[in-house]
């Protein structure tokens, strides 16, 4: 007797079949203009990797953010938040830094001042 069982695909060999991803051309597309609602927004980013701090940096100016202030470490976000003269909005960061600083640290010395 023949058993019949319904085929599942293999995901590996699907994998191996689809094409191959798009790569990056370093160009990110510029989006529609946000009405000025960004633009006024400051941004201290915090990022010890030189390509991902730039990728990022090149990112949130597209998207339409007035001001952004890139870091590589937590004690420059530190110095540049000190120094500021306004307000700022919005600190993204890394988690993991190097220095005698991380995220985590720089965001509860933020909260305590």
């Amino acid at each position: 007797s023949t058993t019949s069982r319904s085929q599942t695909p293999d995901p590996l060999l699907t994998a191996a079949r689809s094409p191959p991803p798009v790569v990056c051309s370093g160009e990110i597309p510029r989006c529609p203009p946000s009405h000025g609602a960004l633009s006024s927004l400051v941004v201290v980013l915090v990022e010890d990797n030189a390509v991902c701090n730039t990728v990022m940096t090149r990112l949130l100016q597209s998207l339409g953010i007035g001001t952004v202030l890139s870091c590589i470490d937590a004690e420059e976000a530190w110095a540049k938040l000190c120094a500021f003269p306004g307000t700022v909005h919005w600190v993204l960061t890394d988690l993991n830094l190097s220095g005698p600083m991380d995220g985590l640290q720089l965001a509860a010395k933020i909260r305590s001042e």
